[in-house]
C-alpha cells in the first residue's frame, strides 16, 4: 500500500508491527536497516498528518467569534468549578 493512501491508524499499526519485529530476539540483523528506514518514513508521515490536523483545528477555531470563544471558556470554567465545589462539599463532615 502506498504510504500516501494510509490512514493515521494504519501507519501507527505498521509502526507497531515494525517495532515488534525489531524487538524480537529473532530479528534478522540484515533487515534492521530496512526496518529503521521504514519506521522513520512512517514517523515523518504521522508527524505531518498530526501537524496538518493541528493547523486545521486552529484555523477552524479562529473562525469562531471572539465573544463565543470567551463564552466557551467561561462556561467550561463554570462547569469545572461547579464540579470541583461539589467534590469538595462531599468531603465536609457536616
Amino acid at each position: 500500500m502506498d504510504q500516501q493512501n494510509l490512514t493515521y491508524s494504519e501507519a501507527i499499526s505498521k509502526l507497531e508491527n515494525i517495532l515488534g519485529l525489531m524487538q524480537s530476539p529473532n530479528c534478522d540483523i540484515d533487515n534492521l536497516s530496512a526496518y529503521t528506514t521504514q519506521a522513520i518514513s512512517l514517523l515523518k508521515y504521522c508527524r505531518a498528518k498530526l501537524t496538518k490536523c493541528d493547523e486545521e483545528l486552529k484555523k477552524s477555531l479562529e473562525t469562531l467569534p471572539q465573544a463565543s470563544r470567551a463564552a466557551d471558556t467561561v462556561s467550561s470554567n463554570t462547569i469545572s468549578n461547579t464540579a470541583a465545589n461539589s467534590a469538595f462539599d462531599e468531603e465536609l463532615p457536616f
